[in-house]
């Protein structure tokens, strides 16, 4: 299968400056990117950010509200709780800014070529993602729990076991099939589930020497990137 993976260098890089440049600093891109996955509380944004100060945040957050980026919400609790969330243009901003590979053209390629296309929905009252089959993106595709499009209620779902070949994004990638996700085990309790072959897709800089491992970590059998493509294992080499 031949796909053109759009280049990291070129138009990704361009458009996360285009970004920066109408967003600000690192803190606030770092803000937008947090409240991508949802609204959060003031206090729960600065622990997970880290390294912000107090005075940092509330300025950040206040510019953001007036740029129209960022909703706040007022709780009549005692004291008073604040949660912020995203707007409908600061979701637009989210989109440009995720640090993973756009796999729209895998998707096209695997439907014109007749293949079956399952793409993960995510079900609130099980915390977990199922695969669901796509037929058509543009129609079957709506934004879900965290922003990010995947298939609607009339996508019917397709057994894990059935899948022969599955893409997982992730934050970083070691040369052996580690894997390391964003820390809640979604992908992970997806992948011990699937027969299929395993594959990680990233930017080339996503490739690290070493990544902590644990025992429920679901390593991969290939890894994916727009200038490589190579089988996991101990004995792959980066060239």
């Amino acid at each position: 299968m031949t796909v053109e993976i759009p280049n990291h260098n070129r138009e990704d890089c361009r458009a996360v400056s285009s970004i920066l440049a109408r967003v600000g600093d690192k803190w606030t891109v770092l803000i937008v990117v947090l409240l991508g996955e949802g609204p959060k509380r003031f206090n729960e944004i600065k622990r997970m950010i880290g390294g912000i100060s107090q005075r940092m945040l509330t300025q950040t957050l206040r510019d953001l509200q007036r740029d129209g980026y960022v909703d706040r919400e007022v709780f009549p609790t005692k004291p008073p709780s604040v949660e912020y969330r995203l707007t409908e243009l600061g979701r637009s901003l989210y989109a440009p800014l995720a640090d993973e590979l756009d796999v729209e053209p895998l998707w096209r390629d695997a439907l014109t070529t007749g293949k079956t296309l399952a793409l993960p929905r995510f079900y609130p009252e099980t915390g977990s993602y199922l695969a669901c089959r796509v037929l058509n993106p543009a129609e079957d595709l709506k934004p879900g729990q965290f922003g990010i499009p995947e298939p609607g209620v009339n996508c019917p779902p397709v057994a894990l076991k059935r899948l022969d070949f599955i893409l997982a994004p992730g934050v970083g990638f070691t040369l052996d099939g580690r894997r390391l996700g964003r820390g809640k085990g979604f992908y992970d309790r997806l992948l011990s589930s699937v027969r299929g072959s395993k594959c990680g897709i990233a930017f080339d800089e996503q490739i690290v020497d070493d990544i902590p491992a644990e025992l429920h970590d679901i390593r991969l059998d290939y890894i994916l990137t727009p200038t490589r493509w190579f089988r996991a294992g101990q004995d792959a080499v980066w060239k």
